[in-house]
This record gives C-alpha cells, structure tokens and sequence, in this order.
C-alpha cells in the first residue's frame, strides 16, 4: 500500500503543476489537452482491463501447467486431517509443491484444497513451512471462501477470481482440478495465490509507457506556443513562419513510435501464445510418456517378489522382458540391504545361489569394478537385466556407493513409496549420458512392515526426450534436473544463449519425488514462420503520414501566417479609417444612430462618446428618437419623421431642434433609412445627425446684413435718382443759355469757347443722365435708346470733350476715321460715346 500512497503522491503533484500550466493556456489548447487526457484515461482503463484478463489466462495456464506436477496417487492417500502428518505421501507433498513455488516466485501460496460433506472448503496441504507465520495444518477450513469459490472446488471447475480478502491478505487466486489417473474423476482441487499488490504492480508497469506518451504529447502540446515564439523571435529565414508544425511532426512521430511498439509488443504476445500451445501440446507427450512408464510394470513385478518364496534369474529374466516391452527402463534389478556384518555371509550365500563368483561391487577412480569399501550398509543388486552395462557385470554392484542413489535409497525404504534419483550414471561409467535410477521398496510377506528388498529400474531421458526434443523444427526442447535446493543440471538438449529476448517456456514434471524442468524456446524457423510485420508497417506509414501532415501544416500555417498579415495591415489600415472617420465625426458634429423598429435607439457612433450630453448605457435600449426634440412641436416632429420613414425611401438634410442633456438646445440635419430584410420586413432605422447651430446662425446673420445692404443700396440709388433729376435742371438752363448766346453776334474766338462750353454742357447732362441710367440699372429699370447719328459728329464731340485736358499734358488729339468705315448709324448713340471716352 506504501507504493501506492507514493505513486498517488507523484500523480498528484503532476495534476497540480499540469493545472497552475493551464492557467496560461488558451481555451481551444486546454480542450484539445482535455480530451487528450480523456482518451488517456480511456485508453488506460482498456489497457488495464486488457492486462489483467491476460494475466488471468496466463495463470489459469501456468496453474494447469504445476497441477500436472502433482502425482493423484499421492493426493489419494490423504485425508485432509492431522493424521497426514504422519503418512510420507503428505511430506512428499510438500516437497513437491516447495519446489513448485521456486519455479513459480510470483505466487506466494501453492495448496490442495477440497470440500468436506458439510460443504466446508479446507487444505489439504500448503506449500509454507511449519514455521512460517502462514503455515496451515492440514485440515484447516478456509471460512473466507466465497460462494463461488465453494462451487468451483464442488464441481472441480477451473477458476480464477480476485482480489480476495483473507486472514493472510488480499489475493488473486486461480484453481483447477487434481484428476484421479485411474478413475478420471477429480479428486481435489490445486491452488496458487498471488498477491494483489503484485498484481496491480504488473499491471501499472504495463500501462507506464502508455501513461508517459501521453504525459509527453500533453507536454509538448503545453509548452509548443512558447517554443513557437522562441524560434519565432530568433528571426532566421527557417523561422519566418514557424506555426504547429514542429508540434505535429512530433506528436506524430511519438504517436507513431508508441502504436508501432505496442503493435510489437500484441503481436510478439500472440506470437509467444501460439508458441506456448504448441510447447505445451509437445509436453504433455513428454510428460505422458514419463508418468506412464513403468509405474505398473514395476509394482507388478513388485507382486511377483512378493508372491514368490525365490526368484532366480531365469524367472526374473523372463518376467522382466515381458514388462520390458511396455516401458522405456533399459534396466532391470532386484537388490537388498546388506549390513557389513552380514556382508561376507551375504556374498557366501549368493555364491551358492548364484553359482558365480559374487562379490559387492562399485567403480574405482578409473571406472573399474573393485570390491566395495567398508561401509555401514551396502545396497548390492542380485538380479539384473541385462546383466553387463559397458561390458562389466552389474551383479553385486553396490547403489549406495554414491551420495545420490544412497539418499533416493534411503528415501524409498524409509517412506515405502517409489522414489527417482536425480540423473545419474549408469553402471560403472565416468562420463556420457544420465539416467535416473527409481527405486521401488517391496514388502516381506511375512512381515508386513518389513522391507524384504527393493526394485531398480534405470532410464536414459535421452530416448525418452530426445524423439520429441530434436524432431520440431519449430521447437528447441531442453530437459533439467530441479531438485528442492540443489542447483539446476541440464540433462538433454542446449542452453540457449539470451532466452528472455525472444520468448521462453517451461514446465516443471514430477517424476516420483524428483523434480524435472522441461523448458522449450522458438527457433529461428519459428519466428520466420511467424513474422511481425504490422509494426513496421505502422512505423513506415505513420512517419510519412506524420511528415506530410507536417509538411501540410506548414504550407497552411504559411498562408495563414501571410492572410493573418494581411488581415492585420488591412485591419490596421481599417482602423486607422475608423478613426479618422470618427474624428471627422466628432470634428463635423455629426452622430451616427441606429434604431429598433419601434424607434428605441440601440447604436451610435462615435463610439462610447456621449450622445447628446447622454451616457451610451442611458440611452442604447431605453429612450426613443423622439425624446430627443423638445417637447414643444415633438407631435408634428414625430409625424413628418414617420410620413418620410413611411416612403421607405432616405431623407436628407431635415433641420429639427434637440434637446440636450443640460436643457440646452442646438440645431441639427438629420439624413436617414428604413432598414428592411431580403423578406421586407422592416429591421429599424439608420441615419445620422450633424450639428448645423452655428450654420442656422450665421444664415440669420447673413440675412439680416443682406437685408440691411439692399436698404442702403435702395437709399442711394433713390439719392442718385433725385440728385440726377436736381442737377439735371440747372446744367438744362445753362444749355439753353448757349444756345441762346450763339445767336447773338460773337467773334470767332467767343465762338469757339462758346462751342465748347456747350459741348461740356451737354456732356455734363449725358453724364448726369448715365447716373439716371445707373440707378435704373441697379433698380432693373435701364432702357436702350436707338437713334440715327453719324459716327465722325460722334468721335469729334468725344475728342474735343478731352481735347483741353490733352493740350494740358502737351498731348494731340487727332480723329482719323477709316475711310471704308461707315458714317451714318443707328443705335444708342449715347452710350457708345461713354464707351468710348471710358477707353480714352
């Protein structure tokens, strides 16, 4: 539980930095790694759930697998009481199932279990020492098993359940049946505990690697917009536009590693399956072979010993080469306890009964027969078949000699059951291949609880593995000794170098009281016929699927780069115009507004400016156009607005009063627009207000001056006009005067003067009369008076007009008419000669 309060600590310190992260995140980025973190935790609940159903099957298998280690004859000697503890079956037992748990360290309780009457679930045996805390009796009711457990064990199902809570801790537990060989039914039931904390280890390591890609995309996808902007702000020509692409190039690659190598990891784990099945189906034939041979063959001869009162070696022979035929033994013998007391009397009598010279026997340090050193007891074989082995007689040959064969000995004699050796040699041999010897006790018939001697049978494993070990191509078969403590001794096939790396079975076989391990690895054939391919099929495609995304997301992020530019420049450029725009507003007086169809304002423009002496939030919403114009002449206002609005055509330049916020008043033109939808129906209004105060005050202004300059003007030409009619009169008497003095007698001089003041006096009243002419052209009033005159009478009055102020300057003046220019005319002579004298 410690490991798991650590790594609840470790996840939570990553949830909390992971969230003062996403305080600087953006929205979209925080959903994308919300869902990312979603599909994690969906993903792992599946890989979890994924992990632990095959872990499930694979201990279902491995707990087949060690049930079949466990010999049913032995299981049927039980009684699931205190009295096992007295039977060697028991102890055997055991031993079996301690050295069961050194091939299993992953369960923590190997264990028979059965069902007495009452329905109460008890042990058999377990594979704790006595004196280990866990250690149970045989005998002991299990009181925790749930129901399902119970009818597992009752109908001799094969179950795996968990976790499960007992008095010794919580466990995933798996069991299958202990099946009779001779009856075929079940006899109880083999279990093998594993701790749950053990469990839940495997199963978080196996989600690690899934948990730390995610950790690392979500990572990657936090930090990419800061990495962005470094490589952004280096300013390198390959940086210009930088974008997501880095980031998607390298989800996709973590992406594609992490689905090529769980792709691997299924199909290597469906691969090693199949290798599995095959490995077992080759075993079981192993294994059937080595459960099967001999066992009856030798308590039949067993029978025979005990039955007759002597055998001799002919009968022996005979009876041996009739068992031969049925089991794989290449040797047979019949052998007794011998105290060195006895020792000379023992030889003396089978020399009499054997007719041969007899003596006890082992092998020299050469691999020679020589007679046996002393000892305490001697174990001599009397009868054999056959009766050399590498060309030297095995009759005398002592078994206890060495250490191996003496402890199986001792075993088999002290317990009465059958009991194997590890592998040995055979006979006198130094070196080559190793058997295993069985010796099987047989009980005098006279005395039931004596032993009168014992069987040997002795097997080669080579012919008993090596037709299955070396016939699959498939398949590379080994076979080891696994005694309980002692180090383990290959005895047929190869070490394979570097195992683990592709896969390895193995089996443990109980073969009476002797452990054996049969271990099977793939061949090179194997995996060539079993290829992994999808792997690298997802490497390939995943990492040119993750360039070209890259390379797709890389030319977009360009556009986009260079439209988001010119979105900026144009909304630069835009804004720039909307404020100037606005400050043409504001410099012009001139509001812009929207209206709802009911006439309530809802926009204005320029924004967050006062409308009117008004706050934006007082008036957007809540007060109507009309509430703008005094409340003097509003009605008459409100009906010219609606009769132009009702034309559904603009308006423009509509002089009306407002009202300010402060009571004052200004004068402004409003211009506008119904606004209506494609159906035409009717949206609101649109139009704006310039302030036109100062306009209206300087028209009035205007008018007023206007009106007072044509009062001026209408005065002075009413002056001129009396003064040209007062003047008029004396410059007529004078005239009339002339003429009345150019009839008197004059001299030529007087006369002279006298036409010219004439002529002055005339010109003095054309003069008064063209002021007459200039007020009635100012009055609208002037009049063109055709008359015939003769042109030269014309130009000579005009000359001699000037003529004195000429002579004045020294100047002359001379009339010099062209002769094809006519004389006789009609027109306003008068006029003509003021133009004339106005050019001179």
């Amino acid at each position: 539980m410690k490991c798991f309060s650590v790594l609840w600590g470790f996840f939570a310190e990553i949830i909390n930095r992971c969230l003062a992260l996403g305080r600087r995140i953006p929205p979209r980025r925080i959903l994308l790694l919300g869902s990312m973190v979603a599909g994690s935790l969906v993903y792992t609940g599946l890989s979890m759930r994924y992990k632990d159903a095959a872990m499930r099957r694979e201990l279902v298998t491995q707990t087949q697998l060690w049930a079949s280690a466990i010999p049913s004859d032995l299981v049927n000697a039980l009684s699931g009481t205190s009295e096992d503890l007295e039977r060697p079956e028991y102890h055997r037992l055991k031993s079996i199932l301690q050295m069961l748990r050194q091939h299993a360290p992953q369960c923590y309780f190997l264990y028979l279990a059965g069902q007495r009457p009452d329905g109460t679930i008890f042990f058999y045996i377990k594979n704790v020492s006595p004196e280990s805390p866990d250690y149970s009796p045989p005998g002991t009711a299990y009181v925790e098993a749930d129901q399902e457990y119970a009818d597992a064990v009752r109908r001799s199902d094969t179950l795996i359940n968990g976790p499960i809570q007992d008095r010794w801790g919580t466990w995933f537990a798996a069991q299958t049946p202990i099946i009779n060989a001779k009856t075929g039914k079940p006899i109880c039931t083999f279990g093998a505990d594993v701790a749950a904390a053990d469990w839940y280890a495997k199963i978080i390591r196996h989600i690690m690697p899934g948990l730390a890609t995610i950790l690392l995309l979500v990572v990657i996808i936090a930090l990419s917009p800061r990495l962005c902007e470094r490589i952004r702000s280096r300013r390198t020509p390959l940086c210009k536009y930088p974008g997501p692409w880095p980031t998607v190039l390298a989800v996709g690659l973590i992406i594609t590693a992490f689905l090529s190598w769980r792709s691997y990891q299924t199909e290597n784990y469906q691969r090693l399956q199949g290798f599995i099945h095959l490995a077992i189906c080759e075993s079981d034939l192993v294994l059937h072979k080595l459960q099967s041979s001999g066992s009856r063959e030798l308590r039949g001869l067993a029978n025979f010993f005990t039955a007759s009162d002597e055998v001799t070696g002919e009968s022996f022979s005979l009876f041996v080469s009739q068992q031969g035929l049925k089991c794989l033994y290449r040797i047979w013998g019949w052998g007794k306890t011998v105290a060195n007391a006895d020792r000379e009397r023992f030889e003396q009598e089978q020399r009499q009964l054997r007719g041969q010279d007899f003596s006890i026997m082992e092998p020299d340090e050469h691999g020679r027969p020589r007679p046996a050193r002393v000892r305490e007891v001697y174990y001599p074989l009397i009868l054999a078949k056959p009766c050399e082995l590498g060309g030297d007689s095995i009759i005398g040959y002592d078994l206890g000699h060495e250490p191996i064969r003496l402890a199986a000995l001792q075993e088999a004699l002290r317990t009465g059951l059958p009991t194997s050796t590890r592998p040995v040699l055979h006979g006198y041999l130094s070196e080559g291949i190793k058997g295993v010897d069985l010796f099987y006790p047989v009980m005098d018939r006279r005395q039931p609880q004596a032993v009168s001697g014992f069987l040997m049978a002795a097997m080669s494993l080579e012919e008993l593995v090596a037709p299955n070990l070396h016939t699959h191509q498939h398949i590379h078969f080994s076979f080891w000794s696994a005694d309980n403590g002692a180090e383990e001794e290959l005895v047929v096939g190869e070490k394979p170098t570097k195992p683990r790396l592709k896969g390895e079975f193995s089996r443990p076989i109980s073969y009476f009281g002797q452990m054996f391990r049969m271990t099977a690895h793939p061949t090179t054939t194997f995996f060539q016929a079993y290829p992994i391919v999808m792997p690298w099929l997802l490497a390939v495609s995943g990492t040119a699927l993750s360039i070209t995304l890259a390379v797709i997301v890389s030319v977009l992020n360009r556009q986009h780069c260079e439209l988001q530019m010119t979105a900026q420049n144009n909304a630069y450029r835009l804004s720039q115009t909307e404020e100037r725009f606005n400050l043409l507003l504001e410099q012009t007086k001139t509001v812009l507004w929207e209206c709802d169809p009911n006439g309530i304002v809802i926009k204005a423009q320029p924004p967050n400016a006062k409308i009117y002496g008004r706050n934006p939030e007082d008036v957007f919403g809540k007060m109507h156009y009309k509430e703008f114009h005094p409340p003097e002449g509003r009605e008459d206002f409100v009906h010219k607005i609606r009769t132009m609005f009702g034309s559904q055509n603009e308006f423009f330049n509509f002089v009306n009063p407002v009202v300010l916020a402060d009571g004052s008043r200004i004068i402004v033109s409003t211009s506008g627009f119904p606004l209506y939808d494609g159906m035409g129906v009717k949206l609101g209004y649109y139009g704006w207000n310039q302030d036109v105060s100062e306009q209206v005050l300087m028209n009035e202004q205007l008018q007023k001056s206007q009106a007072k300059a044509e009062a001026a003007n209408r005065a002075k030409s009413d002056f001129l006009a009396n003064m040209s009619h007062e003047v008029r009169t004396p410059i007529n008497g004078i005239i009339g005067f002339i003429d009345l003095l150019q009839d008197t007698p004059l001299d030529r001089e007087q006369r002279e003067y006298l036409d010219l003041v004439g002529s002055s006096s005339r010109q003095l009243l054309a003069l008064v009369n063209e002021i007459l002419d200039f007020t009635r052209l100012e009055g609208g009033q002037t009049m063109i008076v055709p008359e015939d005159f003769d042109l030269e009478k014309l130009l000579e009055d005009a000359a001699s007009n000037i003529a004195v102020a000429a002579a004045a300057k020294q100047l002359e003046v001379v009339v010099v008419i062209p002769p094809d220019l006519p004389r006789a005319l009609h027109g306003d002579a008068f006029h003509l000669q003021q133009i004339i004298l106005n050019l001179l």
